[in-house]
């Protein structure tokens, strides 16, 4: 697993883990603000960003490792994204999808585009 440290230098971020190279701090503030912790601080549930890279977009999706193996699941459902996904792929329409599993088309559609390739999302 590769790592890279990061270095706050004068208001430039920094990875000194790439020879200096200027890392973009909202982008990184972005991803670490998704990021749930328990009360003693360790990383328990995260939100990966599925449509857009805005720290408010939805939070339909979340990777908890206590819950299907730290695979990614629809939050608030416990359904894995992979099988909405392979339903969406065989054929069933976001709306049925969303019927069957008594959530909001959107949240279907996040699960849908975190199973789908970066360039078909």
């Amino acid at each position: 697993m590769a790592m890279d440290l990061f270095v706050d230098k004068f208001g430039e971020l920094i990875n000194v883990s790439k020879n200096g190279q200027l890392a973009m701090r909202q982008m990184l503030e972005a991803h670490l603000r998704r990021i749930e912790r328990d009360n003693k601080g360790r990383v328990v549930r995260l939100y990966p960003f599925t449509s857009t890279r805005s720290p408010e977009s939805a939070r339909a999706v979340v990777i908890d490792p206590r819950r299907f193996f730290g695979r990614p699941i629809l939050a608030g459902a416990g359904v894995p994204t992979v099988v909405i996904g392979d339903r969406y792929k065989a054929g069933e329409t976001i709306e049925e999808l969303a019927a069957d599993y008594g959530r909001a088309t959107k949240e279907i559609e996040e699960a849908i585009r975190c199973e789908l390739p970066a360039t078909a999302a």
